[in-house]
């Protein structure tokens, strides 16, 4: 005898579905397991993104180390044939205004843009932004993800602050402020002057690593006389803009406006025989540069709201550069300014490391 037949409900026991208590149980269990994971998912993603941005930097460090190897020194900030602090902003007078970013593109895997923008230049002897065909301006927008650190926003769109060309978050270190600082003396010591930031500017050479010049070797590996390993080559320059209540410019009362650079060249100041902007030179150098600046020794922010010209990046607490020997390493924004300015500077004599990383 099937005594299962003869219990009521016994034949559908088996096959009862969730009841509406416990379907909402484990929706809520589901919920608490992906609150848990999401923070850690986007922590991989983060770290996988920096890793990226570093290698990028470890990249862009070797092609301009090739460069060396190849033409003799370093490429300029931004090649021009008329660098001096006077030079007017006519194209003509700042042939041809392309960067070192450019400059290593064979080094770097981009040999096909080099080839087509050195046509159109007729071999360098025209300025990027006024060839008759256009076609390097088309160029420049492109987006080259090797100068682009994943980690900021807007990653492969182009550099709407910078004339809506290619984005670049990687600058060449052009020594302890934008032109050079005049409250240095020969033997590199800090001056009262530099430290308070009232230092003022002037065009000599003060311990620039890149610099616009006429020169395509500007800078042999001789000159920098303090060690490859202890001069800052390249750092990187965030397009990410801080917003409150991080506040790291100004000393802490505003936002940093960070507009990272693009990798085509420094665009033109002006138009016709206007003058250029106070000790600048015709093209925009801080379109491809990084610099300390006498107020901006800080790495993330500080003193000034001139954040153009700082090193910037979106990563907390700190950022990439490559080294003249082309090592990637990581500098804290708490470095101490005198130890950030030495590191800027080629030849101040001093022996100093870059500190531990995180």
């Amino acid at each position: 005898m099937n005594l299962s037949s003869t219990v009521p409900g016994r034949a559908s026991a088996g096959h009862r579905g969730f009841t509406l208590v416990e379907l909402l149980v484990v929706i809520a269990i589901i919920g608490v397991l992906v609150g848990l994971l999401l923070p850690a998912v986007q922590s991989a993603r983060e770290s996988a993104r920096r890793s990226s941005c570093q290698n990028n930097l470890k990249q862009l460090g070797l092609g301009c180390l090739s460069y060396v190897n190849v033409k003799g020194g370093l490429p300029p900030n931004n090649h021009d044939a008329n660098p001096a602090a006077s030079s007017p902003v006519t194209a003509a007078e700042n042939i041809t205004g392309l960067a070192w970013s450019f400059l290593i593109l064979p080094y770097t895997e981009g040999q096909e843009i080099y080839d087509q923008v050195m046509a159109d230049t007729n071999n360098l002897t025209m300025n990027w932004e006024s060839t008759p065909s256009g076609l390097t301006k088309q160029l420049a927008a492109k987006s080259i993800k090797s100068f682009e650190c994943p980690s900021n926003e807007k990653f492969g769109e182009p550099n709407t602050s910078r004339g809506n060309y290619g984005k670049s978050n990687y600058g060449a270190a052009t020594g302890t402020s934008a032109a050079c600082l005049s409250s240095v003396s020969p033997s590199g010591a800090l001056t009262a002057a530099v430290m308070s930031g009232s230092a003022t500017v002037n065009i000599s050479d003060q311990g620039q690593v890149f610099y616009d010049t006429n020169k395509l070797a500007a800078m042999k590996h001789s000159d920098i006389r303090d060690g490859l390993s202890k001069t800052i080559m390249l750092c990187e320059k965030s397009s990410t803009p801080d917003i409150a209540p991080l506040m790291r410019c100004g000393g802490g009362t505003s936002t940093c406006s960070w507009s990272g650079n693009i990798w085509i060249g420094g665009r033109l100041y002006g138009s016709g025989t206007a003058a250029p902007v106070a000790w600048s030179s015709g093209v925009s150098s801080d379109d491809t540069s990084s610099y300390g600046g006498s107020l901006n020794f800080h790495v993330n922010g500080g003193a000034s709201t001139s954040s153009t010209w700082m090193a910037s990046s979106p990563h907390q607490g700190g950022l990439y550069t490559a080294l003249c020997d082309g090592a990637v390493v990581w500098i804290s924004e708490f470095i101490d300014v005198p130890t950030h300015w030495r590191l800027r500077h080629r030849k101040d004599g001093q022996n100093v490391a870059v500190p531990d990383g995180p």
